[in-house]
């Protein structure tokens, strides 16, 4: 771990990095925060049940490693993403073709792949593992936490058995909702008869989900959307329920290929981060930066579009430069702008500071737009190589510094990266905390008195939070009970359901507890006592 501090103002600076690999290659997926660290999910080329393996990685909160470890069997197997399951448990989502080592259970052996879900405690042990598809193909490739301690994973199937309860040809887009425990709650399949494939998943605030397949939309399936050019693919969104009935579906696209990456929810609607390939369709008037690569195809710029809760959209941009530019997370900064992660070979356009300037290489490129849009400021991050975000490796602390994690390739000890081992490898890790030097915190009203309710206190198998003349907005995002020891090391995060929500204290050690309740403009605390 080294640090890094800025000589002179600039809206972000790295704060502290970190490299983590081996001779081996590694690829790096996504990072979750851990209260006291972080986890990342990494799919290593060589491990030690066969290649490859995945590979987990724990830091504390300077990137400093704590263990590594690897999960899998004798055959391919590769990480998606990790999310936070509460009292320092967590969620994987990944596919694997392996039938031995750490799977349970493999129920269709002859498969290509299936999606693997496990559970992993704090020391990186597996709870649980659960296996799901058909005698195709099947993967994690997104996921979400659904509001009851479960998640919905997101990914592409070509099967038409086992797990899949409709499968329409070729390759469709496939939602496996699980509940705490791993166990299937119900699946979904969205596509056509020809290509469909998966892009984000979030759930919203209303307890169903906002999901967005890359499509080639042609007969059969369930997309009745109107393509833009059915020789290309497209953006489908699906708002659906709980439940998974469609409650509406929109078409976004031009004549080239288009999909998204992020999904944000704000108070009137939603931010979907995509890259597009296009100037015309829905993208007409965005601004795109043209440009080709040597085989004379167009490069992907961000689109940043905001829609409502209907799907129409309300405003549109694109960002970027005449090379490849592909966003990663978007999140929402307390002045009412957003923040976005992305990758860039760009130095021209939008992009400025590129650390390779002959065309060649990848860096960390952010930047920030104001509520309707507008390019406020931007900063790359790098060296001399590539600097890639494959996949959802971005943490917002909250207090205006974020953590990354992106994968180096023929990187060298040059630019921003400074931490490089004396092995060298061809892909390694990079772990780095930014710093929004313009971030002002936002205060906090206490909630009004008796508007929070805990109880009963002191308590034994479970405690009610019950919220009463509390300020929610209809649309707001999910909020979050905090639960910490004492010392504020983070127990468990309750997802709030309703007026009461209910905390499961039954695995619960005795002693006292402290929780927090803050939906972005309130907050509320208070103390626990647990006994047996």
């Amino acid at each position: 771990m080294l640090l890094w501090y800025a000589a002179f103002p600039q809206p972000m600076v790295l704060e502290w990095q970190a490299c983590f690999g081996t001779s081996d290659m590694e690829t790096a997926y996504d990072v979750c925060s851990t209260g006291d660290g972080y986890i990342i999910v990494v799919e290593r080329d060589i491990g030690y049940h066969g290649p490859p393996d995945i590979m987990l990685v724990r830091t504390d909160l300077l990137g400093n490693k704590v263990w590594e470890k690897l999960l899998g069997g004798t055959s391919t197997d590769k990480p998606y993403r990790i999310l936070s399951a509460g009292n320092d448990t967590y969620y994987i989502s990944a596919m694997s073709s392996s039938w031995d080592g750490d799977i349970s259970n493999n129920p269709n052996p002859g498969g290509l792949s299936n999606t693997w879900l496990v559970k992993i405690n704090g020391n990186g042990e597996i709870l649980w593992d659960k296996m799901y598809g058909g005698t195709c193909y099947e993967d994690g490739w997104d996921a979400c936490l659904t509001h009851d301690g479960g998640m919905v994973t997101l990914g592409a199937t070509c099967s038409g058995d086992g797990d899949i309860t409709n499968y329409f040809g070729m390759w469709d887009t496939w939602l496996l909702r699980t509940d705490k425990l791993g166990n299937k709650v119900w699946d979904f399949t969205m596509g056509t008869e020809f290509l469909d494939f998966p892009s984000a998943i979030i759930e919203t605030s209303d307890r169903g989900f906002l999901v967005s397949s890359g499509s080639m939309p042609t007969t059969g399936g369930n997309i009745t959307c109107e393509p833009f050019n059915d020789l290309a693919s497209d953006i489908v969104l699906f708002k659906l329920d709980s439940l998974a009935n469609i409650e509406w579906q929109r078409c976004y696209g031009g004549s080239e290929h288009e999909s998204t990456h992020d999904i944000l929810e704000v108070e009137d609607g939603y931010i979907l981060a995509c890259s597009v390939d296009s100037d015309d369709g829905d993208m007409t008037g965005a601004g795109y930066h043209y440009g080709q690569n040597s085989q004379g195809h167009p490069y992907s710029d961000i689109w940043l579009v905001k829609i409502d809760f209907e799907g129409n959209i309300r405003w549109h941009k694109c960002y970027g430069g005449t090379a490849q530019d592909v966003p990663n997370k978007i999140f929402k900064t307390n002045d009412g702008g957003f923040i976005v992660f992305a990758e860039t070979e760009s130095n021209n356009g939008d992009v400025s500071g590129k650390h390779n300037t002959h065309g060649i290489g990848s860096d960390i490129w952010v930047f920030k737009i104001s509520a309707t849009g507008e390019l406020l400021w931007q900063q790359v991050f790098g060296g001399l190589g590539y600097e890639r975000m494959d996949w959802s490796g971005v943490i917002d602390n909250k207090d205006g510094s974020y953590v990354i994690t992106c994968t180096l390739t023929n990187a060298s000890n040059s630019g921003d990266i400074t931490c490089l081992p004396e092995h060298g490898g061809t892909d390694l890790i990079w772990l780095i905390q930014l710093r929004d030097t313009l971030f002002v915190s936002t205060p906090h009203l206490n909630l009004p008195n008796n508007s929070v309710k805990v109880y009963p206190n002191p308590a034994s198998d479970y405690v009610v939070f019950e919220l009463t003349n509390t300020p929610f907005s209809t649309h707001s995002s999910n909020q979050i009970i905090f639960i910490t020891d004492i010392y504020g090391r983070p127990v468990d995060e309750v997802m709030v359901t309703g007026e009461k929500t209910v905390w499961d204290t039954r695995n619960v050690t005795p002693g006292v507890y402290l929780y927090r309740f803050n939906n972005g403009k309130y907050t509320n605390s208070g103390k626990i006592l647990i006994l047996k």
